[in-house]
């Protein structure tokens, strides 16, 4: 499988009221919790999403970094400016910068699940009951077609693509803390 692990490092976090996404979880900074969980759940390829705002504070991240043309425009844009970069992928497993409680093995269990499985999808998404973590999925990069069409459309939320593409869900647990993101201060405290 030829992937890359795309860490989402680009938004405003203005519920946060700073940008949250360099916050210190027990010494390191947010957005590396999820960068290692990709790495160590075997992804050899992974990158940051950002922005030219914050791509100088990302520099020193230690992993390369993937550049939006236009800031603050949603998770769809960025997800599909990193499928045309990495143009020489098949798959793109996405996560949140926001995720302190993020583990490997989560990375680990996805893959294996997809590796697994008995059918095939373009969109690979954790869910748990009706509640789905489109940011925590892994996307084939044929479906960067269907994106563009939604993005000039103004759609901006991944759900609209999960409607479009053949879509299989991955069942998690309710109380599973991978899928935790901090959105607020109070959120962690």
């Amino acid at each position: 499988m030829n992937i890359a692990g795309v860490v989402l490092c680009g938004g405003k976090s203005e519920r946060y009221q700073k940008q949250k996404i360099f916050e210190t979880y027990k010494g390191s900074p947010f957005y590396s919790y999820s960068a290692a969980a990709l790495q160590q759940g075997g992804i050899r390829d992974v990158y940051l999403q950002t922005n030219r705002t914050m791509a100088a504070a990302l520099s020193s991240a230690g992993f390369p970094l993937l550049l939006e043309e236009k800031e603050h425009e949603g998770p769809l844009y960025a997800l599909a400016a990193a499928m045309r970069q990495l143009n020489n992928k098949d798959w793109i497993f996405l996560l949140p910068a926001d995720v302190p409680y993020v583990r490997s093995c989560f990375v680990s269990s996805v893959l294996e699940y997809v590796w697994n499985a008995a059918e095939t999808a373009d969109a690979w998404i954790p869910s748990e009951r009706d509640q789905l973590h489109p940011l925590h999925g892994l996307y084939h990069t044929g479906c960067l077609p269907v994106m563009e069409e939604l993005l000039h459309q103004n759609k901006k939320s991944m759900h609209p693509l999960l409607k479009k593409v053949h879509t299989a869900f991955i069942p998690y647990s309710i109380d599973q803390r991978d899928f935790i993101n901090i959105n607020r201060q109070e959120d962690w405290l």
